[in-house]
């Protein structure tokens, strides 16, 4: 019976390009994200859990700029890596219960740029995602479209978002909620930083 089934989980089990077996736990990535303010205090570390299995491109996209790895064979960053480390939280909206970050170009929210060129695409949004704390989203270089870069936001209280259209759920934080709302704590009504945030380390698990 155990042989049968080894048999029957072989044949449906997800594998690489190889033939070689993809783990379950690998599907879906963990990365996580250490934030700390401008005055060294290290507000603590929060793991999320990516949707790999829904939005591949961006998972794949966002993995890499958590690394800071890229594709050997993409000319079109000019033998530039982007990395998330190092670059800040620049905006922090009180009124909306979400902070942005992801600006690895210029570090202000004024650009972003995708780990092997400088949009991913073709990347629908859900129909109606779940929005709980710690939502984790891609947000769109345009209202609605479906090109990305490096910016993301990250919904810490759901019930001050009325509608999301600016971006898409690719993942969820699984540990370290209390560290968000440490960083929500310093956001304001038109979403300046009352003080300035830092993604010191990231990585994927």
């Amino acid at each position: 019976m155990f042989t049968l089934l080894s048999l029957l989980e072989r044949g449906f089990h997800p594998t690489d390009k190889h033939g070689v077996t993809i783990p379950y736990s690998e599907l879906n990535p963990r990365v996580y994200f250490q934030f700390t303010t401008e005055y060294g205090h290290e507000l603590g570390t929060v793991d999320f859990r990516l949707l790999a299995s829904e939005h591949p491109k961006l998972v794949e996209n966002f993995c890499k700029l958590c690394t800071g790895k890229k594709d050997p064979t993409s000319c079109t960053t000019n033998g530039k890596t982007f990395h998330y480390k190092g670059t800040p939280v620049h905006a922090i909206c009180a009124n909306q219960g979400l902070f942005v970050a992801g600006d690895v170009l210029y570090k202000n929210g004024c650009g972003g740029h995708a780990a092997d060129a400088a949009v991913v695409v073709n990347e629908v949004p859900s129909s109606s995602p779940r929005l709980t704390p710690g939502t984790l989203c891609m947000q769109n270089c345009k209202p609605g479209g479906t090109e990305f870069d490096s910016r993301f936001f990250v919904i810490v209280d759901p019930s001050k978002v009325e509608k999301l259209n600016d971006g898409v759920v690719f993942g969820y934080a699984e540990k370290g909620l209390e560290v968000l709302e440490g960083v929500m704590n310093e956001g304001t009504a038109n979403g300046t930083p009352r003080t300035k945030i830092q993604i010191t380390d990231c990585g994927l698990y």
